[in-house]
């Protein structure tokens, strides 16, 4: 319906606000298939949590001083600053990793902060809570 009106007012503005469209479409579809195809990596020493193509962080193994089930909360919830949201807000939470020290987090375009805090959503949360604390006690003996 706003289509038809915005054509009534101009055919160019129809033909950007169409294009446009397109645009958004395209970009939901590439972040969807980046989330599913970049998951979070868990290594030796470090831990990435992304956000498919949008934003990462990277952050050792050593660092984090606690791993507790994140706090349900809903859209018009404010986020802290310091804290990284890895999941789209459609979503909701599943852990927060709280750090000992910050870390650089890379969002889209070249955007950088240091986070204190870390949410996020795991297709299999339990295996992968498991291995980060069987990680942290090899590293802490």
């Amino acid at each position: 319906m706003f289509h038809f009106v915005i054509q009534w007012w101009s055919n160019i503005a129809a033909w950007i606000f169409t294009v446009l469209n397109i645009y958004v479409l395209l970009y939901m579809v590439g972040l969807y298939n980046s989330a599913r195809f970049l998951p979070h990596v868990i290594n030796q020493d470090s831990l990435i949590i992304r956000l498919g193509y949008q934003s990462s962080v990277e952050l050792e193994i050593r660092n984090i001083e606690s791993i507790k089930n994140a706090k349900q909360g809903g859209i018009e919830d404010k986020i802290p600053k310091d804290t990284y949201y890895s999941l789209l807000n459609m979503d909701s939470p599943q852990y927060e990793i709280i750090l000992k020290e910050p870390v650089l987090m890379k969002g889209t375009y070249g955007r950088k902060k240091q986070v204190k805090t870390v949410v996020f959503r795991s297709d299999e949360p339990i295996k992968m809570i498991d291995r980060i604390n069987r990680i942290r006690e090899q590293k802490s003996k």
